[in-house]
């Protein structure tokens, strides 16, 4: 990951700017404010200060990046105001020091005193990989703005590279890989470029080659772009400074890891060192400063048309006070208003005006920190289309709700694409006292229906935005009017097969259906479509669903879902879930995803009262229950305390008993078990085996797995002498562990030549088990892989593998996420106790326990069917898991504001709190209503509070018209439940909020 990475840019001019006159407060290359150097942000213990500062743990920091009277100094560029010639990136900001005195972007690039560093808001021209491959060479670009001064072209500069390979805290040193190729920190040494003409150009630096022994540690690197020569290794520059250019400091963060010394190849240098080219992507624009509005302003009276709002921070009776903005439009111009409010129940205060806005479409949305309350007041981002671009515009709020711009980009005609529709979310990447860089998606549709995904990155300290990457085009065949809305899932897990960070984009398609697009996107702001479908999968990922949508809005359900809400073809309101499913994975980073519908508002029989009312399922099974371990709740019971015999269930227990044998210390998976002849005989009485042979020595890991995928009672008997010393001791422990989970219906026997035949439960006692470990990763290993390597040694140390041609394999893909599963059929009996006797036995295939998770909730379903019965345990599991899932995932309506919500053109809504929310709508004459409401799924409540109207007179009128808003949601809260969303939705001329609880967390 690198903490700062830019992407080329390709500037065309624009005609008009969708914003009013004004400087920024973050400098852009045509800056005309003071201060006007520019310096790194690489830590320097020689700053002026005179405090020690570390470029990593416990490491001081040498680099020079502070000006000083002698060598070596910091490089410094002293024309980046009128002056400036040319830049790295597309922006720069002024500082009269590195680590004192005034500075653009509203902090020192470096504070001493608390020993940070990194802090330039303008780092933004060059592309890096993810990782630097050791004693390989590769190559990265740069981009480089030109700026016409009246200077002859071409004209020359110079770019030089340093990276602190062997993080010493300094740059300058060499090290030598082993065919002899010298890794230099001072990597691109006075490189010379000749600049063609104003504009924005990518130069390919040289190829180096890396040095990266310390895998996963951070690296600090400096890129400087100047009139002459660098006159150090050491990444210092003159003493007097530089006219022109500017220097970067990156800290790259986790910066890949080194090939085994045996891999690394001995050929000749330039023949062993493949070149990997690091590519720039994307044309961005920056808002040039000074434009005024186009000359010919349309006369005023403009008919407002559209609004939105936001919360940015704050709340009732507490120490920061809420701060609420919103905005409205006319199709030509729009306008930020700040508020806040004292109250629910009270009506919220006007504070100020923010500057007028050119352009149509405006959408407000607040820079969130993850998982945390909205307590401080966070970075705003206003978008608008101002002649097919889209504009973002960073504003920071003061208490006083006075509008500081603080930077805009555009994407659209510089592209050659003109935006129609467009939505925006966000996903932190790095959150600290430090840092608060998000990462920003903005789908856009364009001409012919097609869509696209744009990425960004902002600084939501400085405000400043930075282009990232363009995905191309998707034939989406979005409807003209369509809805586009947007959510990031934060995912399972970072990298591998389980479903990673992504984003979800739905939007109408020209035959009236709802489609959802699935993306993933690099810390970097690459973007992968992984997946899409109209509209999606069913419950089991068995076949495609169709659903019609008028309109659209969707919202983040768990990590790895998503709420539509739909208005269906013939108009009705629709709530369906969905959870977004890992199907293929070519490679541990490039699986396929499909949203698989886990249900929708209308399979509750009980719509007017809390709760899910659903048939209970029809299954042949004599004896289930199913249970959900998170809340210790029964979700279906029949039979469930109905004593038999459990068969190859009991290998459950074994597996239990053994893993808590490891847990305490007396044995290891690593452990060499030798096959007895008792344990190898198990296959001739007829029993499940992995085929081990007397003396075969094997791993209890291995072990482990044959017992568990191919329920192999050889290896049962193996694992039982091991851990147990003998069958009978393994029994004791056993019931031991029956005892201690009080599964007081459960006895273990053995009789006979295998060890699976006579273990007496019920449904009850076999879940309690299970559920013992049902979180447990390392039991979870056994009980759910699908493929393994499982083999022995023979004497004389001959390999012999079970099967013979591996892998051991298990049928995992029998129902959606299934966690892991254990059968059981025909078994035994302990004859020699009598009050067994009757007792029957698991008809043949008829026994199962299993487990599986949807949307980060966990289902356990232990299913018996006995003797004389037909056996159907997966069709009944399957449909035990619809319904417990459904339980828990179909949207439960909880109130509606019908009556009191008032007449609205056009909505937005956000919300303060889980129990407070803010709506605004457009209530005709020019007027603006914003209200609070009181909001509590929980007993069932939603009220309005008090409202405040405002008058927008005189505003230019548009001809552009953005269609209303007739759907809105947001997720307010988690506390109760996967989710409680709020939604409005215009019926006629009326907007009418509901409130929706969606994955109760106790039953």
């Amino acid at each position: 990951m690198i903490r700062k990475l830019a992407i080329s840019i390709l500037v065309l001019t624009i005609s008009a700017t969708p914003f009013s006159s004004g400087a920024l407060s973050v400098a852009h290359a045509e800056t005309t404010a003071t201060p006007f150097q520019d310096y790194g942000d690489a830590p320097d213990s020689g700053n002026t200060a005179g405090l020690a500062m570390h470029a990593y743990p416990g490491v001081p920091a040498r680099f020079p990046t502070v000006a000083k009277r002698s060598a070596p100094s910091g490089p410094f560029h002293t024309a980046v105001a009128t002056r400036l010639r040319y830049i790295l990136g597309y922006g720069v900001s002024a500082e009269e020091g590195a680590d004192a005195g005034s500075d653009d972007d509203g902090g020192n690039n470096l504070n001493p005193w608390l020993d940070e560093a990194d802090r330039d808001g303008r780092d933004d021209g060059v592309a890096l990989p993810d990782n630097l491959p050791h004693c390989q060479r590769v190559q990265i670009q740069v981009a480089v703005t030109v700026f016409d001064r009246g200077q002859q072209f071409p004209e020359n500069a110079f770019i030089n590279l340093w990276l602190d390979f062997n993080r010493s805290g300094r740059w300058g040193e060499q090290q030598t890989c082993p065919n002899g190729a010298v890794a230099a920190e001072w990597a691109v040494n006075n490189h010379s470029i000749s600049l063609p003409a104003p504009g924005v150009h990518v130069i390919t630096l040289p190829a180096f080659v890396v040095w990266n022994e310390q895998p996963g540690d951070d690296m600090w690197m400096r890129v400087t772009l100047s009139e002459s020569q660098a006159p150090a290794a050491d990444g210092s520059g003159p003493v007097g400074g530089y006219s022109y250019g500017e220097t970067e400091d990156y800290r790259l963060e986790s910066v890949g890891s080194p090939l085994p010394p045996a891999s690394i190849p001995t050929l000749q240098i330039d023949d062993f060192i493949p070149v990997t080219l690091f590519k720039v992507h994307l044309p961005f624009v920056a808002l040039p400063q000074g434009f005024n509005p186009p000359e010919e302003m349309p006369a005023p009276g403009g008919v407002l048309r559209e609004v939105d709002v936001a919360h940015l921070g704050g709340m009732v009776n507490s120490p920061t006070m809420p701060l609420i903005v919103t905005v409205i439009g006319t199709g030509y111009t729009g306008r930020l208003s700040s508020w806040t409010t004292s109250s629910q129940v009270g009506a919220p205060a006007f504070l100020k005006d923010g500057p007028l806005l050119f352009g149509h479409n405006h959408q407000l949305h607040v820079l969130t920190p993850p998982n945390t309350p909205k307590l401080a007041h966070e970075t705003l981002v206003s978008a608008l289309i101002q002649g097919g671009t889209l504009w973002l515009t960073t504003w920071r709020v003061l208490n006083d709700g006075t509008f500081q711009q603080l930077d805009t980009r555009g994407y659209g005609k510089n592209a050659n694409v003109t935006v129609d529709r467009y939505a925006i979310a966000h996903r932190p990447l790095v959150v600290n006292a430090n840092q608060k860089r998000h990462q920003v998606v903005t789908p856009i549709v364009h001409s012919g229906g097609r869509l696209r995904l744009i990425t960004w990155e902002i600084n939501a300290i400085s405000g400043a935005i930075s282009g990232k990457s363009d995905s191309g085009d998707i034939e989406a065949d979005a409807a003209a009017d369509t809805d586009l809305s947007i959510i990031f899932a934060p995912g399972e897990a970072p990298t591998g097969p389980l479903v990673q960070p992504h984003y979800v984009v739905s939007l109408r398609n020209v035959a009236g259906n709802l489609v959802s697009y699935l993306w993933s996107v690099t810390v970097a702001g690459a973007p992968s479509l992984r997946g899409s479908g109209v509209s999606g999968r069913n419950i089991r990922n068995t076949d495609d669903i169709v659903q019609s949508a008028q309109n659209v809005a969707i919202a983040p359900l768990a990590d790895t879902g998503f709420v539509a809400a739909v208005n269906t073809g013939s108009g009705s309101l629709k709530l369906l879930t969905w959870e977004n499913l890992t199907t293929v994975c070519p490679d541990a980073n490039s699986c396929q995803y499909v949203a698989s519908n886990i249900s929708d508002n209308m399979l509750d029989l009980n719509q007017a009262g809390n709760g899910i009312q659903q048939p209970l399922p029809t299954i042949m099974t004599l004896r289930a229950l199913l249970r959900d371990p998170l809340y210790d709740a029964d979700l279906y019971t029949k039979n469930a305390d109905t004593l038999q015999s459990v068969a190859s269930l009991r290998k459950v227990m074994v597996t239990i008993v053994a893993l808590e044998a490891v847990s305490n210390g007396f044995a290891s998976l690593d452990d060499a078990v030798t096959v007895s002849a008792a344990a190898a005989n198990v296959s001739s009485s007829g029993a499940d085996s992995m085929g081990l042979q007397a003396g075969e020595v094997i791993s209890l890991r291995n072990l482990l797995y044959g017992n568990m995928m191919v329920s192999a009672g050889d290896a049962t008997w193996a694992i039982a002498e091991h851990i147990g010393g003998s069958v009978d001791g393994m029994v004791e422990l056993m019931n031991l562990k029956a005892s201690e989970l009080s599964m007081i219906n459960t006895f273990h026997c053995q009789e006979g030549s295998t060890f699976s035949d006579a273990s007496y439960s019920t449904a009850r006692d076999q879940a309690i088990l299970w559920e013992s470990v049902y979180n447990d990763p390392l039991f979870l290993e056994f009980a759910g892989a699908d493929s393994q390597e499982v083999c022995g040694a023979l004497p004389g140390n001959v390999e012999i593998c079970h099967p013979a041609v591996p892998p051991m394999t298990k049928n995992m893909s029998l129902y959606p996420r299934l966690d892991g599963y254990k059968t059981g059929g025909n078994g035994g009996l302990c004859p020699s106790i009598p009050i067994f006797d009757t007792i029957p036995t698991c008809v043949g295939r008829g026994c199962l326990v299993v487990q599986a998770t949807r949307l980060q909730r966990p289902l356990i379903i232990t299913a018996l069917q006995p003797t004389g019965q037909t056996a159907n345990r997966w069709a009944d599991a399957r449909r035990l898991f619809d319904y417990g899932f459904r339980q828990i995932f179909t949207p439960d309506f909880r109130a509606s504001s019908a009556g009191v919500g008032g007449v609205a053109t056009d909505f937005g809504l956000d919300y303060l709190t889980d129990s407070h929310a803010v709506t605004a709508a457009l209530t005709g004459d020019q007027q603006m209503s914003l209200c609070n409401w009181t909001t509590d799924a929980g007993s069932s409540n939603i009220s309005k509070g008090g409202c405040a109207q405002r008058s927008y007179v005189g505003l230019p009128a548009g001809l552009q018209q953005t269609p209303p808003t007739r759907l809105d949601m947001v997720r307010i809260s988690t506390l109760e439940a996967e989710g409680d969303y709020l939604l409005g939705r215009l019926e006629g001329n009326k907007l009418v909020l509901r409130l929706w609880r969606i994955g109760e967390k106790d039953f």
